[in-house]
This record gives structure tokens, C-alpha cells and sequence, in this order.
């Protein structure tokens, strides 16, 4: 008698372990892969450029120096399948802009000189609403209101800012895909290339860190747009629990040809590109 109650309780201890065993497997396999994660959330992003160009042509050389600031809010509203609009409006912007003893300053806080063109084509670049669908990924799947080319569209690059180009497929900038990025091994690298309608731009990335509450993305990147070559080198931070883009260091080279009032120019150009992004207030 002895020996089977030995065994009945050896049975319901097996069972129980078992029953642990089945429900911590369970577990590990609906583990969900970390996924962007912004739906209903709004987040401030601030850039600041600092750039310093040549414009040549024969004896005829140009210096430009110009240091340039700009806050964007993203909106991020929930879609179907994990998806989600992201509403995107420029609240602020500042512009200084040096060249011998020229010089020209515009902030979006004061009044825009009603004579200067270039204050009132940066003027008329805040407060315009843009809308995205985005997927899962990161990806935009559909431009939902965007505006036809603006007379700002040409003086962007001039004033030093950077222009952002956004279509169906690219990444939409204030997110990264978190899920495959975690999933990748440090220090191992990989490629792509992205071709427009100018020209294409070939990048090399690899993680520098992959653990913790961030992800750092390192990446080299050559960039043919038009009569304009960029080599570009930087790292992305991003917030592993969000996919969040939170920071971006950037340096960039151009090199090639600008006409600036009707005259054709040899241009060299030199930038960095300092960003942060978190939740409003």
C-alpha cells in the first residue's frame, strides 16, 4: 500500500512538472517579436544642420556657412494590421544663412520679410500638414495628402536644410523596423540600393550595439542625385521598446554642379546633421 501511494504521488509530481514544462513552452512560443509600437502618440522631432559650402566658378568663389533648425510633429493613430497613419506638420523653423558680409536670418516665430523670396518660401513650409499610411515595417504603403512643388522645394537645399523626399516604399523617418533589426548579429554587415528618379543611393549598415533599452545602426552611404554626389556616415539610435528613430548623427560630403542666379557652379559642400526625437509635451 505504502509503495503505491509512493507512486501516486511520484505520478502527480511528474504531472505537475510536466503541466509548468507545457505552460513556460507555451509561453516562449506566443512570445511576440518587439514591434513598432506608436499608435496614439504624438512625438517631437528636432534637427539642426550646421553646413559650411564653396560655390566656383573660374576665379569667381562663393562661401556659404549656415546653421539651420527645424521641429516636426509626427501624430501616429492606429490602422488595421498593425499599421498606422502618421500625421506630419513642421511647427518651427530657423534659418541663418552667412556669405561674406551678406547675411540673412528667418525664423518661423517672428514676421517673414514680405521683400525676401527665401523667407517666404521657408515661411510657407510651416505649418502644411502631411499624411502617411505606414506599415507594419516601418514601410509608407500610401501618401494620403501631400502638396504639389513649391517654390520652397528649390531654396531647401540653399538655406541648408534637409530635404526629405517621401514616396511609397521608403522607410517613413521617424521609425525603424525593430523587429528584424533585433534579430540581426553586431557588427555584421549588409547592403542595399535605392534608385530614384535623379539617380540612386548605395548604403552599407551593421549594428555597433544591439542590447539593452537601444539599438545603434552605423551606416556608409553614397548618394547620386542629379549633377549633386553625397558620401554620408552616421548612426541611428533606436528605442527598442518603440522603434522610435530617438537620435541621428550625421556627416555629409557633396560634391558636383548648382546654378545659383542663372550662373552654373562647381559646389562643395560639408555637413552635419544632429537629431532627437521623444514624445510631446
Amino acid at each position: 500500500m505504502n509503495k503505491l501511494i509512493v507512486t501516486n504521488k511520484s505520478i502527480l509530481c511528474a504531472a505537475a512538472l510536466l503541466l509548468v514544462f507545457c505552460l513556460r513552452a507555451s509561453a516562449q512560443q506566443t512570445t511576440a517579436p518587439p514591434a513598432i509600437s506608436v499608435g496614439g502618440k504624438t512625438y517631437l522631432k528636432q534637427t539642426i544642420v550646421r553646413s559650411e559650402s564653396m560655390l566656383q566658378n573660374g576665379a569667381a568663389k562663393l562661401n556659404i556657412n549656415s546653421v539651420s533648425s527645424i521641429s516636426k510633429t509626427c501624430k501616429f493613430d492606429n490602422a488595421p494590421d498593425n499599421a498606422f497613419t502618421a500625421t506630419l506638420t513642421i511647427t518651427r523653423l530657423t534659418d541663418s544663412i552667412t556669405s561674406g558680409d551678406q547675411k540673412f536670418y528667418f525664423s518661423s516665430a517672428g514676421t517673414a520679410n514680405s521683400q525676401s523670396k527665401l523667407s517666404q518660401a521657408l515661411a510657407s513650409m510651416v505649418g502644411k500638414v502631411y499624411s502617411y499610411a505606414v506599415d507594419k515595417k516601418g514601410a509608407i504603403t500610401s501618401v494620403i495628402k501631400n502638396y504639389p512643388p513649391s517654390p520652397a522645394d528649390s531654396v531647401f537645399s540653399f538655406a541648408g536644410l534637409e530635404q526629405e523626399q517621401l514616396f511609397v516604399g521608403k522607410t517613413f523617418p521617424f521609425v525603424a523596423d525593430i523587429a528584424t533589426l533585433t534579430t540581426l548579429e553586431t557588427g555584421k554587415r549588409w547592403g542595399d540600393t535605392t534608385v530614384t528618379a535623379k539617380g540612386r543611393a548605395i548604403g552599407e549598415y551593421w549594428l555597433e550595439k544591439n542590447e539593452g533599452p537601444q539599438t545603434v545602426l552605423a551606416f556608409i552611404k553614397t548618394i547620386n542625385d542629379g549633377g549633386l554626389n553625397t558620401q554620408s556616415t552616421g548612426t541611428y539610435t533606436i528605442d527598442n521598446a518603440t522603434g522610435v528613430i530617438v537620435g541621428r548623427e550625421i556627416k555629409n560630403i557633396t560634391t558636383g554642379y548648382l546654378s545659383f542666379k542663372g550662373t552654373p557652379y562647381i559646389s562643395t559642400r560639408r555637413s552635419t546633421i544632429t537629431e532627437t526625437c521623444s514624445l510631446a509635451e
